[in-house]
């Protein structure tokens, strides 16, 4: 089978544009998606958002917190190395 092309009208057209020259994107919409899979298209539902994504950084750690787990990380140590 093959596959939906836009030039044909049977398929939606990537939403996104080219920065440096500005046009659009000649590839066809993933399936229910704005955009193609080149430029990210992915469901709402997988994409990880807020405290749930591995590059969260929330500001919310103080000085004294990082201290504290500075000195436990430190003392595990010593005491891995001392049971070398």
């Amino acid at each position: 089978m093959p596959l939906p092309s836009v030039a044909n009208g049977h398929a939606k057209q990537c939403e996104a544009t080219c920065r440096a020259r500005g046009d659009r994107c000649k590839n066809p919409a993933a399936f229910g998606m704005r955009t193609c899979r080149y430029h990210g298209a992915r469901r709402p539902g997988t994409v990880r958002v807020g405290a749930d994504h591995p590059n969260f950084k929330s500001g919310w750690e103080t000085r004294a917190a990082r201290e504290r787990r500075k000195a436990a990380f430190t003392r595990l140590r010593q005491l891995s190395q001392l049971l070398r």
